[in-house]
């Protein structure tokens, strides 16, 4: 900052000629921290922290701070943004609890109507959200629930921080071990490897088509606990949180490689790729190879529980 303040004071241009909106971006470095500083030309030495202090040593379960930065050093690349847009982006959040009332509590359906919903545990299913952070927007569901595969897009609204608000119409699913509700679905991974076989072509069919519409999209979690089927065999496809445009989709941090079994190269911060999608697609519907009787195989899935 003080030899900041030399150049300012032994400029010989008038100081005027220098006034810009965000003209300079300091890097302050030591040790294994990193944090960014902003400066204006003005009579005096005025300096803001764009950033915290980042250290680069965090623990892998600190995803929060690995956000941060992530986030920080992505900003830092486009430097042509003038200081208002800057400003508005909040890198780090307060320190204080998290309050659901920050969070959007409306939607605007098709026909203009603004719906406003809670995050209370009594809300009725059918007004329940899914929140997801996609690559570009949700046109890679649209082919699927344009096919009835998935569950219909009520709402698409962009929210704070990168996130989207995805509102979908929720599902009837039946995870008893009785006769099937009419009307309902059950998750594919319930259901015995033979039983699953006349569901293959359809579905591949459909990942296919995904593959092709409009330059080419990826899902990128193809999973058995991801697909649910109806009791006439109709099938439904969804967790579309890391779909997007192929060469665009990445996957998260912390792909989930230990309970769910997964290509090679589906990492976190990887491109999704189509291959993956295929992949994923033998795991779904693993080929009898005859050294094990398939009633040994009735539980198989590729993963259970979290996405990641």
């Amino acid at each position: 900052m003080l030899y900041y303040r030399k150049i300012l004071k032994e400029s010989n241009v008038k100081i005027g000629r220098f006034r810009s909106v965000f003209p300079c971006i300091h890097i302050i470095v030591f040790g294994a921290c990193i944090g960014f500083a902003g400066s204006l030309f003005i009579e005096k030495v005025q300096c803001e922290v764009l950033a915290p202090i980042i250290p680069l040593f965090w623990h892998s379960t600190d995803l929060r701070m690995q956000e941060m930065a992530a986030r920080t050093f992505g900003l830092s690349k486009s430097p042509s943004r003038n200081s208002q847009s800057c400003t508005r982006v909040q890198l780090c959040p307060r320190s204080r609890r998290f309050s659901r009332t920050s969070l959007s509590q409306t939607y605007t359906l098709s026909s203009g109507h603004i719906q406003r919903f809670s995050y209370d545990e009594t809300q009725m299913l059918r007004d329940r959200l899914i929140f997801g952070k996609t690559v570009n927007d949700a046109a890679g569901s649209k082919i699927c629930i344009n096919k009835g595969h998935a569950p219909e897009l009520i709402a698409y609204e962009p929210l704070a921080g990168g996130w989207n608000m995805v509102i979908m119409d929720a599902l009837d699913i039946d995870n008893g071990l009785l006769t099937q509700r009419p009307g309902s679905y059950r998750p594919l991974s319930a259901m015995a490897v033979l039983d699953r076989l006349p569901l293959k072509e359809a579905i591949t069919s459909l990942i296919e088509e995904l593959h092709k519409y409009n330059g080419g999209y990826v899902h990128g979690d193809l999973r058995d606990t991801n697909v649910v089927v109806g009791d006439d065999n109709q099938f439904m496809l969804f967790d579309f949180d890391w779909a997007g445009p192929i060469e665009k989709a990445c996957y998260p941090m912390y792909v989930n490689r230990t309970d769910v079994r997964r290509p090679e190269g589906a990492y976190g911060g990887e491109k999704i790729v189509v291959e993956h999608d295929l992949e994923m697609l033998k795991y779904m519907f693993p080929e009898q190879d005859g050294r094990e009787p398939a009633a040994k195989r009735r539980r198989l899935s590729t993963g259970e529980g979290s996405s990641i």
